[in-house]
């Protein structure tokens, strides 16, 4: 099997528990752990939370996409669950857990739906602060004697990195598509060094640059993903025009909804468009003059040589010129598909 249709999912056990009790989260990628805090029990089982099993982390449900992907849920638990392996700060790991809770049904497609095309994908970023002050998450860390400031205000240099640093956000969206030998060898050599995430050879920083360099070209910037972003985006600008979709509910309802809502439409121009993008390639279509440009999601991660921290670009020539072919094939955009 290739290793971008391997998507190694989470799965967690949540069990009815009173305060005191535990609760057992197994996950593909880092085992099973015993989680006994109430805090991050409660803020598992927050409404906020709990939505998020409904959001697609890669913008597309599956049936649309050209790939078996994930919930914004199970990556959020990942993250969590990789700063708790690397023994983060419990402020951190809340941070880590919490920190997608404010993305829109279909991820970052809405970012297209506001501006028209790609690009840097913040509308969650920019909502963030908002969207916790309004949820239940101010609250149940109240209880327990923790400011939402604190969580808001801090620099977590393991849960978030600008790129081309690797961080538990980047660590644990990738792996989940990775294949299940190479996922786990990444992991495996995975290490913390002055605060921040580092491998602890060559090699496995390498292994893990490419891989997530591929992820890049053959899913989330691929001709497939955009072609699908742009689609979408458009058929949701149509919707809304149409009053068959509000923005309340493309910024705050359920994706299963929505999606049974355009299902359901009597349009033919959304049912004609949803029936194609269930087509597992796009090639034969029409396509775009305009190319669109999606945003370049990369690193170029330090790693452990003597003792001391380099960086992979700066010790392997050949990483580096392939980084620098991908970022110049990135800006030239791709060409979609004409399904809307």
């Amino acid at each position: 099997m290739h290793f971008n249709t391997v998507c190694i999912t989470l799965l967690a056990e949540y069990q009815n528990n009173t305060k005191g009790e535990k609760v057992k989260i197994t996950d593909g990628i880092y085992g099973t752990f015993s989680i006994g805090e109430p805090v991050i029990i409660d803020l598992i089982n927050s409404p906020a939370m709990q939505r998020l099993k409904d959001i697609s982390q890669l913008g597309i449900p599956d049936r649309y996409y050209h790939l078996k992907g994930f919930s914004r849920y199970d990556h959020s638990i990942g993250v969590f669950l990789l700063l708790r392996s690397h023994k983060a700060s419990i402020a951190e790991q809340i941070a880590g857990l919490i920190h997608d809770i404010s993305h829109t049904p279909f991820s970052h497609v809405i970012d297209w739906v506001i501006n028209g095309k790609g690009g840097e994908e913040l509308h969650q970023d920019d909502r963030h602060a908002e969207f916790l002050h309004n949820s239940e998450i101010p609250g149940i860390l109240a209880s327990y004697g923790i400011s939402i400031d604190v969580i808001l205000e801090n620099d977590f240099g393991l849960l978030e990195r600008e790129i081309p640093d690797i961080c538990a956000d980047r660590i644990d969206y990738a792996l989940r598509e990775f294949s299940n030998d190479d996922a786990h060898y990444c992991l495996n050599h995975l290490t913390v060094r002055n605060g921040s995430f580092a491998f602890d050879t060559m090699r496995s920083a390498r292994l893990f640059a490419i891989r997530f360099l591929e992820r890049q070209e053959r899913n989330w910037g691929s001709y497939e993903a955009t072609s699908r972003y742009k689609n979408f985006a458009e058929m949701f600008r149509y919707a809304v025009e149409s009053n068959i979709l509000s923005i309340e509910e493309l910024l705050n309802g359920k994706e299963t909804a929505i999606i049974e809502k355009l299902e359901s439409a009597e349009d033919w121009r959304i049912r004609l468009a949803l029936f194609k993008m269930t087509a597992k390639s796009l090639d034969g279509h029409p396509i775009r003059e305009t190319p669109e440009i999606k945003k370049f999601r990369h690193v170029d991660p330090l790693f452990v040589l003597h003792r001391k921290l380099v960086r992979l670009s700066d010790a392997d020539p050949g990483f580096k010129e392939l980084l620098e072919a991908a970022r110049e094939r990135n800006k030239k955009g791709v060409r979609t598909a004409i399904i809307f």
